[in-house]
């Protein structure tokens, strides 16, 4: 149940991260810091060719610390969508309210 956990947290770390680079310039081949429109924090860590290489610190968007994930040399991209019990709403929803809400990811 822990694994399934960070997974799911995993999942929406990379869920977070392209919505905070949307429109931010990057340098594709160092240290990026990105950032949520409300100026926090969103994702932290190196690119390699444009791509997350090594580890990376992702964030919620009121700065509580997401998941810390290790990118080396990432060769595919998934897409998941999460099918919920109920609907989640607040800003402050946790893993943990994802993790209750979710029945199935496809």
């Amino acid at each position: 149940m822990e694994i399934l956990k960070q997974n799911i947290k995993l999942l929406l770390a990379s869920f977070f991260f392209p919505l905070a680079i949307f429109s931010q310039e990057t340098n594709p081949n160092g240290f990026n810091v990105f950032y949520y429109e409300n100026g926090v924090v969103a994702s932290k860590g190196f690119l390699k060719d444009g791509k997350p290489n090594g580890y990376w610190f992702n964030y919620y968007p009121n700065g509580g610390s997401l998941v810390v994930a290790n990118h080396v040399d990432p060769k595919i991209e998934v897409e998941l969508a999460f099918v919920l019990k109920h609907d989640l709403t607040g800003a402050d929803v946790t893993a943990d309210d994802v993790y209750d809400a979710t029945d199935h990811v496809v």
